[in-house]
């Protein structure tokens, strides 16, 4: 395992621990949750790769939780629609 595989393994696992004392769906929700908002795209990437490849190490919700993760969207997505979707806005500018 990689040196940046073991990091992500170790904090995916600490996201988990703290959602221990959850419900199965609330901590699943939980390390999901986290994962998204604060982990970049590059390290999810990552750590999904690991777990592609047996997910050695990775507490059982971590791999659940990345498993929707694929099917969330991220929080950085556009919130407003770009021109296309507004059509033609009038402006007073000048």
């Amino acid at each position: 395992m990689a040196d940046n595989t073991k990091t992500l393994v170790r904090m995916a696992n600490q996201i988990a621990d703290f959602f221990k004392p959850y419900t199965h769906d609330e901590a699943i929700a939980g390390v999901q949750d986290h994962v998204v908002k604060f982990w970049s795209p590059v390290m999810r990437r990552d750590l999904g790769a690991h777990i592609e490849h047996g997910g050695e190490g990775l507490h059982p919700s971590v791999i659940e939780a990345f498993h929707l993760i694929a099917q969330t969207k991220s929080p950085t997505a556009r919130a407003t629609g770009g021109p296309k979707e507004l059509g033609d806005m009038a402006c007073d500018a000048g």
